[in-house]
């Protein structure tokens, strides 16, 4: 149908897929105010290699079988190294958005909920200067 939950997919890394959404609300005078959503997912490959680690699993507990759960835990860890792999590259092309839209002369929302991108370069503005 042409329509998608997201605006832009950046495939920050092949087991990691950064979505962004944005909404433009006009206020009248030449004033609007563009909401940016950040949501990060697994990629498919990475579905699969858990899909397979938790086939590993069931295998491991079904035969009780201590090879299996030592690959089970390679796995895992595997897994794990990735996800955090992609969350950092992601957190990275969130910035460069950022960095993107203030050189296209756009402010950030001073009162945004806490945990946002604009609170966070706050917070971190202010470490900095203690």
């Amino acid at each position: 149908s042409g329509w998608t939950d997201s605006d832009v997919e950046i495939y920050c890394h092949p087991w990691t897929v950064l979505r962004l959404c944005t909404a433009q609300e006009d206020h009248g005078s030449g004033k609007r105010l563009l909401r940016v959503r950040y949501r990060m997912q697994s990629s498919e490959y990475l579905k699969v290699l858990l899909a397979i680690t938790a086939g590993i699993a069931l295998c491991a507990i079904g035969l009780q079988s201590l090879p299996l759960a030592v690959i089970f835990g390679i796995l895992s860890g595997a897994s794990i190294a990735l996800w955090l792999q992609g969350r950092k590259l992601a957190a990275w092309a969130a910035g460069l958005v950022e960095m993107l839209a203030l050189d296209m002369g756009l402010t950030a929302c001073e009162d945004a909920p806490a945990g946002r991108p604009a609170n966070r370069q706050k917070a971190k503005q202010q470490r900095l200067s203690n």
